[in-house]
């Protein structure tokens, strides 16, 4: 009796063992199958986005698309947008889509953000637009645009684009150059509120980002200096007190300047 009821009592735990295995195995294999799912997701996803929001850029932007004239003043959510609108229009759409689309599926993730931002290279270069010497910053709020505007405020991010047009092309008209101001508003209720626009900033100063108000979504430096004849896409530079923050993996300077505040720098348009 003591022999068998050893042995059962090995069997019993043999089974055990062996269920508790087949259980681990089946969480294993579920967890990897839902990971594919995910990813498979996050292409279709993307690919679906990147196609759509090529269409919506393509109409949006007509070959004699005009730049912002001093004086205009318009919401980007109108109906019917002004002369000049349409740049500054197509670049917060550009990224308000690319948010939406990719939201769960790159920035959970990580090195989500760097996806993103190439991501965006790629979106950017399909406007072929040209907006020099300028920087951005992806934050809350909806986006208005104004010739001639005086803003303060901390939850003001003042920004100004000292020239911005639409690439020449083939049968349109020459480059026109503009001036204009662009803020973000994250006190009021109209427009984009919530959601993240992409602001031109010719000058981000120390503590900018520290004085950006609170966001549920991630908050993004990044600078747009673009041209489709050979222009570079990189983020601008975010502060740890009044200077740079080196341990900030998405802290990106640029090398071009020997004052620039970060030294660490990876071109996304090369």
């Amino acid at each position: 009796m003591n022999r068998r009821g050893s042995a059962l009592l090995v069997s019993l735990v043999v089974l055990v063992a062996l269920a508790i295995l087949g259980v681990a195995a089946l969480e294993l294999a579920d967890r990897r199958m839902e990971a594919g799912r995910r990813e498979m997701a996050r292409v279709r996803i993307q690919a679906v986005g990147r196609s759509a929001l090529a269409r919506a850029i393509a109409r949006l932007i007509p070959d004699s698309a005009l730049s912002l004239a001093p004086g205009e003043v318009g919401q980007l959510d109108s109906t019917v947008p002004l002369p000049g609108m349409v740049i500054v229009d197509s670049l917060t759409r550009l990224s308000f889509s690319l948010f939406q689309v990719s939201g769960t599926a790159w920035l959970t993730r990580p090195g989500g953000a760097l996806e993103a931002r190439d991501a965006t290279r790629e979106l950017i270069e399909l406007i072929e637009l040209q907006v020099a010497e300028t920087v951005a910053v992806v934050t809350p709020g909806p986006l208005r645009v104004e010739g001639t505007a005086q803003v303060s405020g901390i939850d003001l991010a003042v920004a100004t684009i000292p020239s911005c047009s639409t690439a020449a092309r083939p049968g349109s008209a020459a480059s026109v150059p503009a001036t204009a101001r662009v803020w973000v508003d994250s006190s009021s209720g109209a427009g984009m509120t919530g959601a993240p626009v992409l602001v031109l900033d010719s000058s981000i100063s120390a503590g900018f980002l520290d004085r950006l108000p609170p966001s549920p979504l991630p908050v993004l430096a990044g600078a747009a200096v673009h041209s489709p004849f050979g222009g570079r896409l990189a983020p601008g530079p975010s502060f740890l007190g009044s200077s740079c923050d080196p341990s900030d993996a998405l802290n990106w300077g640029d090398p071009a300047s020997s004052a620039a505040l970060c030294a660490a720098y990876r071109p996304i348009i090369r």
